[in-house]
């Protein structure tokens, strides 16, 4: 975009307002500098679409962009690591990974290792085949049946068929190939994952009663690491009232693993939905206006802040300007 004299003169006076406003107790969008330099090591194993996967080099699905909100929320930068998936609680659990993030169900056999955030979604596990599978007899009647190491899927079989049964593989995507080339009969696996590769690779999801009940995900820490689980879920709780995670969510739905990260661009401009404490105590109202002036008006806010943004910014991607009181304004 070229911009002319008047515009940047508009722009520049525009970010003075917004700092001002800032520093007098504005309204949008804060981090607290305190943590902006922290680096969070996310473990994922990135073959789980739409819940991870990779997107043109990038860490891109449900569980990857709810880390990015988080982590924007905390003020943290996310760093993430592909690692096999029979791995992340090991590597988590040892403080080689701060947090874990690749559709963990919550289970008690995993709480004697880690710490579990509150659940940010649902699942249940369902079979994947070239055609239908009547109901759990039929399953268990197939000569192979393909699963991931150290999942729910994992567990399901190991109690209900025989070891002869079962082929553990360490991804889904190897799984899926095996099917396709007759060398596993079925998959059993979590229903997002198994609606994805159906719908890329012309597969079938049954949903038979496997007598599981729908299992909870939520990201996991180190046991000693108390302090980073109470901030996700706070995080999680704030995201969740404001639509946030929804949004992601339903940003997902229907794609088969093909579907870029999340722009999180939407929220540019809009005023924050709650009260924010800034580092020295005091409290940033959710308004732009200061005592005796009128706020203005929610397309105006949205004007104000599109000059910036697209005229000083690349488009699309998080930027920010560092007030006095070492708090920052994303626009």
């Amino acid at each position: 975009m070229v911009m002319t004299g008047s515009t940047k003169i508009i722009a520049i006076a525009a970010i003075a307002i917004i700092v001002v406003a800032g520093a007098a107790g504005g309204a949008f969008y804060f981090m607290n500098k305190d943590k902006d330099d922290k680096e969070l090591v996310i473990a994922t194993s990135p073959d789980f679409p739409n819940y991870e996967y990779m997107y043109d080099q990038e860490f891109a699905g449900i569980d990857m962009d709810i880390i990015r909100a988080i982590c924007n929320e905390l003020g943290y930068k996310p760093k993430f690591e592909n690692v096999a998936f029979d791995s992340i609680v090991a590597g988590v659990s040892s403080g080689k990974y701060d947090v874990g993030a690749s559709g963990i169900t919550i289970n008690d056999e995993r709480k004697q290792s880690v710490l579990f955030s509150d659940a940010y979604t649902k699942s249940k596990q369902v079979v994947l085949a070239k055609n239908a599978i009547a109901d759990e007899t039929a399953l268990k009647a197939l000569s192979k049946v393909g699963v991931q190491t150290g999942t729910t899927g994992d567990l399901y079989v190991t109690e209900n068929l025989s070891e002869s049964q079962i082929d553990r593989l360490t991804t889904y995507s190897t799984a899926v190939l095996k099917l396709k080339n007759g060398q596993v009969d079925a998959i059993v696996l979590d229903y997002g994952p198994a609606m994805s590769f159906a719908a890329k690779e012309g597969l079938v999801v049954s949903e038979i009663d496997l007598g599981l009940e729908a299992e909870d995900y939520g990201f996991i820490f180190k046991l000693s690491n108390t302090e980073l689980q109470k901030e996700f879920n706070d995080a999680i709780k704030k995201l969740t009232e404001d639509g946030t995670i929804n949004k992601i969510i339903d940003y997902y739905e229907g794609a088969d693993g093909d579907r870029k990260p999340y722009d999180f661009s939407s929220r540019i401009g809009q005023p924050a939905s709650k009260a924010v404490s800034t580092n020295n105590g005091a409290v940033c109202p959710s308004s732009l206006s200061t005592a005796g002036s009128a706020e203005p008006a929610d397309d105006e806010k949205g004007n104000l802040i599109d000059v910036i943004h697209n005229s000083f910014f690349e488009k699309n991607r998080w930027k920010y300007i560092t007030t006095g009181l070492k708090n920052t304004i994303i626009i």
